[in-house]
């Protein structure tokens, strides 16, 4: 049998119009055929680097007893991204938050609400912001915001690691610190609270101030995914 594979598959020499049947001779010919079928054999199913488990539609690189339909032994380097359901891992989506509040419901009106996540695994990344408009009304009652995925646990307090942002009061050019504090409904929503003159307390149409045409609310979340 061949022990140079793939070597010798790539020595053969393509046979010409002037060529005979029997140059090379057939038996060797055969002989040839058949080391390469068994190297490639050898290879793809009997051992590593490369190992295909046709029963259980498994490939294994350098694990000859694969438990996944890929399973490699080993660093693994990209030149590209590493997709999961067509996503890069990491990559950046925009999504629209959806802002409720324990009171009467908030409007967006000419305001704007964006929101942007990336997961990397179990870690989900996003951030929001909120630019208030003339039309826009805060409702009453402490804010609520969706996470654009569900993260872990119905009620945690400090959701996220770096969890936090600023309120801007445009009419002033002061600024608040918040961050988000508590998640709700199976983790589905979250809340934000703010430190001011008074305390701090939860965020809403009046605290840290009262919002109101060019103010902003911005903030990120860095949470454990469901």
């Amino acid at each position: 049998m061949a022990t140079n594979f793939p070597t010798s598959v790539d020595s053969f020499t393509n046979p010409t119009a002037v060529d005979t049947l029997d140059s090379p001779p057939h038996d060797q010919q055969h002989a040839d055929a058949n080391d390469a079928i068994e190297a490639i054999e050898t290879a793809l199913l009997d051992g590593a680097p490369l190992h295909i488990d046709a029963a259980n539609e498994r490939v294994g690189i350098g694990d000859t007893s694969p438990s996944y339909t890929l399973d490699v032994t080993g660093d693994i380097n990209a030149t590209g991204d590493l997709r999961i359901g067509g996503t890069a891992i990491g990559e950046w989506s925009n999504f629209t938050p959806t802002w409720t509040s324990y009171g009467t419901a908030p409007s967006i009106g000419n305001g704007i609400i964006v929101g942007r996540y990336a997961v990397i695994g179990k870690v989900l990344i996003a951030e929001y912001a909120l630019v208030f408009g003339s039309t826009t009304s805060g409702g009453s009652g402490a804010w609520f915001f969706s996470y654009p995925a569900t993260i872990d646990g119905p009620i945690i307090s400090y959701a996220g690691i770096g969890s936090g942002g600023y309120a801007v009061d445009a009419s002033t050019t002061q600024a608040w610190t918040v961050a988000v504090s508590y998640s709700i409904n199976s983790g589905t929503i979250h809340g934000l609270r703010a430190t001011y003159a008074g305390g701090f307390g939860e965020v809403g149409a009046t605290l840290p101030f009262s919002f109101a045409n060019g103010d902003t609310l911005s903030w990120g979340v860095v949470a454990r995914l469901a």
